[in-house]
């Protein structure tokens, strides 16, 4: 399927709107797989244990293709194949890496991604995703080649999105208060705090020294 280019979130809910299969995973142009058999494997764990999300795990590639590192992000060994409520899942899987290519989903607990949202899409979708009580699972498999671009920083330099991305800290908030436990509420309004605590970091930065005068402007 083609579309015009209408942004990320776009791209993708016009994917989920085309879509016919039980299982849905996402790719983004610039990247790709590291193991051929990434979907197979993936999907035998969730019907082997009936799982609405199987999380795998991402490398960082150079912009050539040529592996960097992988993601340092521990796990603990007791969290490995472990099927976990969504809580606990953010909380010791996620550890605020919200990337949406790395997980299987079962299409029946999908939601669409925001059209609004230009910057950390995958944030927001996860916000409203784990407010349902879902069957997660992290299993060791690492299938995905994140591309790293040298300018890819200088990209995202802009009042737009470091607006959109303080806006994440009240939508975390926000969405605290319609959960249906304690415990994801508690990592909601944690998260909260760290989204407003990472974007004032983001704002002693170089890159946005330069660009000082139109955040102020803007805010």
């Amino acid at each position: 399927f083609h579309k015009e280019n209408g942004g990320l979130s776009s791209a993708r809910n016009y994917g989920l709107e085309k879509h016919l299969g039980e299982y849905v995973i996402f790719c983004d142009s610039d990247d790709f797989w590291t193991e051929k058999d990434a979907l197979s494997i993936m999907i035998s764990y969730s019907l082997k244990y009936n799982l609405d999300v199987v999380r795998g795990e991402l490398s960082y590639v150079d912009e050539e293709g040529v592996y960097l590192w992988k993601n340092t992000t521990t796990k603990s060994a007791e969290t490995i194949c472990l099927i976990m409520q969504s809580g606990d899942f953010i909380e010791s899987i996620v550890k605020g890496k919200w990337w949406a290519v790395v997980s299987l989903y079962h299409s029946s607990i999908l939601v669409r991604f925001d059209d609004n949202q230009k910057f950390q899409e995958d944030i927001e979708f996860h916000i409203r995703l784990f407010l349902q009580s879902l069957r997660c699972m992290y299993i060791p498999l690492e299938f995905y080649a994140y591309r790293m671009r040298s300018n890819s920083i200088m990209h995202n330099v802009s009042s737009i999105n470091l607006y959109q991305s303080f806006c994440l800290s009240s939508k975390f908030l926000y969405y605290s208060d319609r959960c249906y436990d304690d415990k994801r509420a508690a990592v909601y309004k944690y998260y909260s705090v760290m989204m407003y605590y990472w974007n004032l970091c983001t704002l002693v930065r170089s890159y946005y020294h330069q660009r000082l005068q139109l955040i102020c402007d803007f805010g």
